[in-house]
Formats: structure tokens, sequence, C-alpha cells
């Protein structure tokens, strides 16, 4: 049987109780009614509520909380207080403001220790469609064969194909400008290189592209993934370039010493292997170079890259052993 005390301060905790919530009840505004969810009510930690028949305090509470469109009631661990659990669109802030607005309220809730929490119960997960990629913006590009040579402005030309030429695959010529990209593969043993860039073509965006060599080449061959003979204001970016058994000079090869008139040509994120090496820049060709790149070893000169004369841009690249 439970001893004097306990039954004291059981009795004490109702009385005190009763006076906090029938003085709250009495000037508190109405908190909007919630309709129980179908699986019923939860505490906050997760348990189902029960009909509240612990305590005359827990009894009271539930009262309290019906008159007021509070939903849920669990007793508190002591030293917590009593919990009420309310959905998240029954708020109790109205309920609490009137609560402290009342000087007998907070002095009993402070002289007692008696606290009224209430706790939202976490919100269901809610289940996302899955990510669909947007759809590409603008229109297609036009897709050109092999092999071609841009004289003019172009707007999303990509060129694809295989094939060889007896100079290269694809010439960007005088008066090409715009933006066009690449998807090449030089067949052998026709031999060529796979991209020239010649004088007058300038401003021109170039890229994602691929230049791939094929193996059989004679050694007595030249060929070079890209070689700039020309050009102004000429970017590839992300252009990848894999012609590992090629005789000639580079994967990426700007020959300012031949070709005069050379300026801001660059490779930008690109991937260069070539049997020789990956690079070569010999100048003038003011502005003009590769960043940002991986360059790979060459198999015959153990070279990444080399610069001739100065002015080269060799910016953040990487360089990558051979296999």
């Amino acid at each position: 049987m439970p001893s004097f005390c306990l039954r004291v301060s059981a009795l004490l905790a109702t009385i005190v109780a009763a006076a906090v919530l029938a003085e709250a009840g009495a000037g508190s505004p109405t908190v909007s009614t919630c309709a129980a969810p179908a699986g019923g009510w939860t505490a906050s930690d997760g348990a189902q509520v029960r009909p509240a028949r612990e305590s005359r305090l827990v009894a009271l509470v539930d009262r309290y909380r019906r008159q007021n469109g509070l939903h849920a009631v669990k007793r508190g661990n002591p030293g917590h207080g009593t919990v009420l659990v309310a959905p998240s669109r029954c708020s109790p802030t109205s309920t609490m403001r009137a609560w402290r607005a009342s000087p007998r309220v907070r002095r009993v809730l402070l002289s007692r220790g008696l606290v009224v929490r209430f706790v939202r119960p976490a919100a269901s997960p809610v289940e996302r469609p899955p990510l669909v990629p947007p759809p590409p913006v603008g229109p297609p590009p036009t897709v050109v064969g092999v092999p071609y040579t841009c004289t003019g402005p172009v707007d999303n030309v990509r060129v694809v194909g295989t094939g060889t030429a007896d100079t290269a695959l694809v010439n960007l010529a005088a008066g090409c400008t715009g933006t066009i990209s690449l998807d090449v593969t030089v067949t052998a043993p026709g031999g060529g290189d796979g991209v020239k860039v010649q004088d007058g073509a300038h401003d021109l965006i170039v890229g994602p592209s691929s230049v791939t060599c094929e193996p059989g080449l004679s050694s007595k061959e030249h060929q070079d993934g890209v070689q700039v003979q020309g050009g102004s204001n000429v970017t590839f970016k992300g252009l990848v370039v894999s012609c590992p058994s090629s005789p000639g000079a580079a994967a990426f090869y700007i020959d300012g010493k031949d070709f005069p008139g050379i300026a801001n040509v660059t490779c930008d994120g690109c991937d260069l292997t070539h049997m020789v090496m990956g690079a070569l820049f010999t100048a003038p060709a003011p502005g003009s170079g590769v960043r940002n790149s991986h360059i790979h070893q060459g198999t015959t000169t153990n070279a990444y890259y080399e610069i001739v004369g100065s002015g080269a841009i060799n910016e953040n690249n990487t360089l990558v052993p051979r296999a």
C-alpha cells in the first residue's frame, strides 16, 4: 500500500493540477478541434496513447484537452511534468499564452514544479516522386557527317562520323564561328589529322568533343589529334583525343612558328593522349595553350608536353604517366 507521504503528494498534485486547469480553461481562447488520425494518437515517445486512467491528475488534464480541442495526453516522466501531444495542425500556442498570462497559474507552475508540455509528433515521411531529368533546353544539334569543313557561322552543329582525309577529317576554316561539337574517328591507313583550325576561324566554341585515331598508320605519316594553324578566340571545351599509336606531333598541337596570327586558342578541360606527347606549343601564339586538362605521357618521347618559345598557357593541368 502506498505510504502516507506518497498519497499526500499525489493528492496535492491533483489539487494543484485542478486549480491550474480550471483557471486556464476559464480564460483560454478556444483551440481549433482536429480530427484524430485513423491509427489513433501516439505519445511523444511513439507509444500508442491509452485512455487516461492512471491517476486523477491525468484525468483532469484529459478533460481539459477535450474541452479545448487538444488531442492525446500522456503522463510525463517524474520531474518532466505532463505531456500533451498535439498534431501538427493543432497549435497549442494560444492555450499556453493564456496560461502564462495568468499570475495565479504562473505562480502555481513555478512553486509546485508542475510542467505541461505540448509536443508535436513527427510528421509522416512524404513519398516523393522519382527525379526525372529535365528535358533538354533548346533544339537538338544539327548533325553532319565527315569529312566536314566549316566556313561560316554555325549554331549547335555536331559532326559525327568515321573516315579519313588527306589533311584533316574536320577543317575549321576561315569564317567558321559559333558553336560546334565533334565525335569523329580517323581510320587507317589513310591518315590525316583529326581536326585542323585554320586562319580566319574566330569566336568559336568547340565541345564537348572526341577525336579517335585508329591504329595501323605508317610511321612515315604525320597525324595529330588537333593541329592549330590559325584562328582567334577558339576554345575547345571537354575535348578527348585518343591517338596512342599515331606518329606526328601531339594530341593538341599549336603551331605558332609556322602559322602566324594564332591568338587565344585554348583547350580547357581536355584529355589528351598521343604516341609522341599530349600537347605541343610553339610561339608566337599569345593567349593560347592548355588548362584544367589531363595530359598523358607519350610512348616514344616519354614527354607529356613541350613548349617552344614563350607565352603558352599551361595552367592547372594533370600529368598522367602511361600505364
